[in-house]
């Protein structure tokens, strides 16, 4: 018998997890099993709000195992939690939706969120007892402890701007002694955050132990040169030097050498003091509760290194006479205009130089993986060589769209560029991973707005940050202006074939398919092997309707690129057999993405279109609900995609796209739904 109760259950995810009954017994958690309370978790805290797809959580949960027995223990993890908890606590829809029963289940992180959106900032710190699910691990669970490390990121970041709201908010009412212990309370929430350091610094002027604040920021700055090899900023610095003044201690800080102003040479030996180190353990990064960010920088080496050693060079990559011409004079032009821009001090050393930008070029080819190797070995060999760090940054935040999770490549990308920005604030690639950081980690669209209007005013010709500004427009529902930025970084590089490409790409997401069609035809035909022109020419086919049309690209697409599922289209002749063909292409293509995402992370976003492909919408919405768990950084797309048009009338793409935090406003006329 499933056991009932009236009073309703406390679910506390913020520091250790603990489910009880209550607030009386704290005690004795009424769920202990892991991945029991994994799911209950899940289903309290994850975004959207409301009921999940079952598929998600045996995606997130049971990724091992085949699909029939995740969702029997699946069921098994359901029916202990209804036992536990009562039958009420549990509420299903259909049989695919699961999810809390929100009077029934009270979760300490919804209420924090809440004390937020209300402005009761000393309510939201109270209610941060320690990071989301401290100490939990769920074993054989990689997809939920990425969405595990993510919460936990977007929580503690709430937490650290409710503490700074405080501080304003004491400040501006003349609490003085109140916005200090905000300020404390900031700074134990982020101990190597240098703004939380500054505030203290500033606060402590007036009042306060000042002694044990600056022994906190010798401790902070000691971290900084441990960690990132930098020192606090000059403001930081003229903080801490008037607070000494103020308590009268004579103590002389201790520097850091003064960095060299020429590039060492590749062969030179490295003068660095602290240089860079290759951990055993990269995971071991991720866990530390000390210079987090920093540290990770150090593991950039052996995660790239690990992640490359299972690439392999494909059909698409092999030489294509006249578009491997087109893209050599690319790559020989950005190399010229790259090594123009920079400072002339990193132009001194010719062999470093020409390194980067061979391998800048690469980046902007989007031969991402190669780019960020070669990258990689260069801050190794030269970890005072700026322009390097820049660029790898850069190249680690394109990652995110290809082999490495999002959320792993966002932090790591923006721990670069902070590297970067210390050696030489001046070079316009730090912008680019800041940016994207703000963008497609935070969904910040304000900042992100701030960040690009204030590299604009130093870069006003820059390509890349019109790229990126066109994203900004789209993920605004501002399709037209995204079309128009894109363009206009055509025209600042007139041949090249990835700007072409991203103008066709902006005019299919905006619905105007006729039009990215003809775009792409061009591209396709300019090229003998023009083999993803042709696929994505596939796909603005089926956005008009023309489906016969739409097979015949995709056929030349997959025989231009070699690849041996072109086979399946050989005898196929009537319109029935070629539409036969075309959905055992995707499913063929799907098996294979399940085989390999139980190895390796694949993003969410191609499986999700895959299956659009197929018209299946439960299994579309799943990988959609798997793209919003992994802020996948395909996500700001799928509103928009025509690919996603045969859900448009489906409540559930509705409710997804509108919880996406940053509003989209759909105003595109929406093309007919493909066929199925």
């Amino acid at each position: 018998m499933t056991a009932t109760h009236a009073e309703p259950v406390e679910l506390q995810v913020l520091g250790p997890i603990r489910v009880t009954r209550g607030r009386g017994d704290a005690t004795r958690s009424l769920v202990t099993q892991p991945r029991r309370l994994a799911v209950l978790a899940y289903l309290a805290v994850a975004r959207p709000r409301g009921l999940h797809s079952r598929d998600t959580l045996i995606a997130l949960l049971w990724s091992e195992s085949d699909h029939a027995s995740g969702r029997h223990a699946l069921r098994n993890a359901l029916h202990g939690a209804r036992q536990a908890l009562g039958e009420s606590a549990i509420a299903t829809a259909g049989d695919n939706l699961v999810g809390l029963d929100e009077e029934r289940v009270r979760c300490d992180a919804i209420a924090l969120e809440s004390a937020v959106q209300g402005r009761d900032w000393r309510r939201a710190l109270d209610l941060y007892q320690g990071e989301f699910l401290q100490g939990f691990h769920v074993s054989e669970a990689a997809e939920f402890e990425r969405w595990l490390e993510a919460e936990r990121r977007r929580l503690h970041s709430l937490v650290s701007d409710a503490a700074a709201a405080l501080v304003e908010e004491r400040r501006a009412a003349d609490d003085h002694a109140g916005a200090l212990a905000a300020a404390q309370r900031g700074l134990e929430l982020s101990p190597d955050s240098e703004a939380a350091m500054r505030r203290v610094l500033e606060l402590s002027r007036a009042a306060g132990d000042r002694a044990a604040v600056l022994r906190t920021y010798d401790d902070f700055t000691r971290r900084m040169r441990a960690d990132l090899d930098v020192e606090p900023s000059a403001e930081t610095q003229r903080l801490a030097r008037t607070l000494r003044q103020a308590a009268g201690d004579s103590t002389i800080e201790l520097r850091m050498p003064v960095a060299r102003s020429e590039p060492p040479s590749r062969a030179a030996p490295s003068s660095d003091p602290t240089p860079v180190r290759i951990p055993s353990d990269p995971h071991a990064l991720r866990r530390s509760k000390r210079g987090r960010t920093a540290t990770i920088v150090a593991g950039i080496a052996l995660a790239a290194a690990a992640i490359l050693s299972g690439h392999r060079t494909t059909a698409e990559e092999r030489p294509r006479p006249r578009l491997d011409a087109a893209r050599a004079e690319e790559q020989r032009r950005a190399a010229v205009a790259l090594g123009a821009e920079l400072p002339v001090r990193w132009r001194v050393d010719t062999v470093l130089l020409d390194r980067y930008l061979r391998a800048e070029a690469n980046l902007r080819l989007q031969r991402i993986p190669e780019a960020r190797e070669s990258l990689r070995v260069l801050t190794v060999e030269a970890p005072r060589y700026a322009p390097a760090w820049s660029g790898l940054s850069h190249a680690i935040s394109l990652s995110g769209f290809v082999d490495i999770p999002p959320r792993d490549a966002s932090t790591i990308s923006r721990a670069t560029a902070l590297r970067a920005q210390a050696l030489d604030s001046a070079l316009v690639e730090n912008q680019y991973a800041l940016i994207a950081y703000e963008m497609f980690m935070n969904w910040d669209l304000p900042t992100t707005r701030r960040r690009l209007d204030s590299a604009f005013a130093r870069y006003p010709n820059d390509a890349e940050l019109s790229n990126i500004l066109a994203a900004w427009h789209r993920w605004n529902g501002r399709l037209d202006d995204a079309v128009a930025m894109k363009q206009r970084a055509l025209s600042m590089d007139p041949t090249s074939v990835f700007y072409a490409e991203q103008v066709a790409w902006n005019l299919y997401l905006s619905h105007r398919c006729a039009e990215a069609a003809e775009r792409y035809r061009t591209l396709a035909l300019g090229y003998d092997a023009a083999a993803s022109a042709y696929f994505a020419l596939y796909r603005a086919r089926r956005c008009m309707g023309r489906n016969e049309d739409a097979i015949d690209a995709l056929e030349r697409s997959l025989r231009l690129n070699r690849n041996p599922d072109s086979a399946l289209f050989v005898t196929a002749r009537t319109p029935m057999e070629r539409e036969k063909a075309r959905r055992a292409l995707f499913r063929k293509w799907l098996d294979r993405q399940e085989l390999a995402r139980r190895q390796r992370w694949l993003p969410a976003n191609d499986i999700a279109l895959n299956f659009a492909q197929l018209g299946e919408a439960d299994s579309t919405m799943a990988w959609l609900d798997s793209m919003y768990t992994e802020h996948s950084w395909g996500l700001h797309t799928a509103p928009f995609d025509p690919a996603f048009d045969f859900l448009r009338g489906d409540p559930r793409f509705v409710k997804f796209v509108q919880s996406l935090p940053w509003h989209p406003s759909l105003t595109f006329v929406t093309s007919r739904a493909p066929h199925r």
